[in-house]
């Protein structure tokens, strides 16, 4: 019996369909008050995407997001599952840059949000194998959604994401596509093989890129960004 209930007052809140004597129904109460939960933690992850939809456009998609049954038993979390829902969502075609901007607003959360051990300081070395660490995202977007305007133009843009243990904020680097190929390269190789490996293939001295990636490996090595592995 105490399951049917639930079950029952689960459909009654999450059911377009009016309700009797809605104005003091509590149970259209419990709606207002879901539906405005949903859409404050919305409005604060995703508030540049957002300001892309008129306000009864994002209520409409709220509304039936929250008629899928969203499974997250953490309120944080739900942005996330509402993202994967947009996805789906034919009304939002005209927005090309809509993936990769509610990817960038939601991995600064996600980043943020995630239980990280002390990190072991470590110096960056050529012949070490290196993998991308836990509190760092590396993804090739279609659409520079990290500036503030004007991101339309599609392109290729390599974008790294990461925690920062000193600061504790997410920041954010955009890479060249070449750096992008080879921090990818490093997954498999040691910092000199991947260097070799690369030199070769874009024809190019192997000294100067030595001396063109120094600085930036170091950084992410010291960031925490790079973590060392065996092979």
């Amino acid at each position: 019996m105490h399951k049917e209930i639930q079950k029952r007052f689960f459909s009654l809140i999450t059911s377009q369909e009016p309700l009797y004597a809605s104005l003091n129904n509590p149970i259209q109460t419990y709606k207002e008050l879901i539906h405005y939960r949903f859409k404050e933690v919305i409005l604060s992850t995703f508030e540049r995407f957002c300001s892309h939809l008129k306000e009864s456009h994002l209520d409409e998609l709220i509304t039936a997001f929250i008629q899928s049954c969203p499974q997250t038993p953490l309120i944080w979390q739900m942005p996330n599952e509402f993202r994967h829902f947009l996805s789906r969502e034919k009304s939002l075609k005209s927005l090309p840059f809509m993936d990769d901007l509610l990817w960038f607003e939601w991995v600064e959360v996600e980043l943020f949000m995630n239980p990280y051990q002390t990190p072991k300081e470590e110096y960056f070395d050529w012949n070490q194998a290196y993998r991308l660490s836990e509190s760092a995202l590396l993804r090739e977007l279609n659409f520079p959604v990290f500036h503030q305007e004007n991101y339309h133009e599609g392109g290729i843009y390599p974008l790294l994401v990461y925690y920062h243990f000193e600061t504790h904020e997410v920041h954010f680097q955009e890479l060249t596509p070449f750096l992008k190929q080879f921090v990818d390269l490093l997954n498999d190789h040691t910092a000199q093989d991947a260097l070799e490996k690369i030199s070769a293939q874009f024809e190019v001295d192997e000294k100067e890129v030595q001396k063109l990636l120094q600085e930036p490996l170091e950084s992410f090595v010291e960031n925490y960004i790079l973590q060392s592995k065996e092979l």
